[in-house]
């Protein structure tokens, strides 16, 4: 996003005080909040530790379930299997009740 974009998202905050040429000029006083290094910095911080804590909490579900594998837990195992090999087809039996035809009715309105 330009600079031109920002100012102009951002135009009500910028009405009084700025001039647009050779740079943007708060005769005002400081930029506003959302224009400052220190907030864009600070955002893409609370971004990267929200990446950061989703990935270490996977690693602890994934490292939880390995270690319960090992120890010879069936479902633990076959649910990593799942994911590495993807789930073995399953086949499905649709029937009506004792096996036999599915009754369908349909009602004319």
């Amino acid at each position: 996003m330009s600079s031109t974009e920002v100012l102009s998202k951002n135009s009500k905050k910028l009405e009084k005080g700025f001039r647009i040429g050779a740079g943007t000029i708060n005769t005002e006083g400081a930029p506003p909040k959302e224009l400052t290094y220190a907030e864009l910095i600070k955002q893409v911080g609370e971004q990267q530790s929200a990446y950061d804590a989703l990935k270490k909490r996977k690693t602890v579900a994934v490292e939880a379930q390995w270690d319960k594998a090992e120890k010879g837990d069936n479902q633990s195992f076959n649910t990593l299997l799942d994911r590495l090999e993807g789930k073995a087809k399953q086949g499905v039996e649709i029937g009506g009740t004792d096996g036999g035809a599915i009754k369908i009715e349909i009602e004319m309105i």
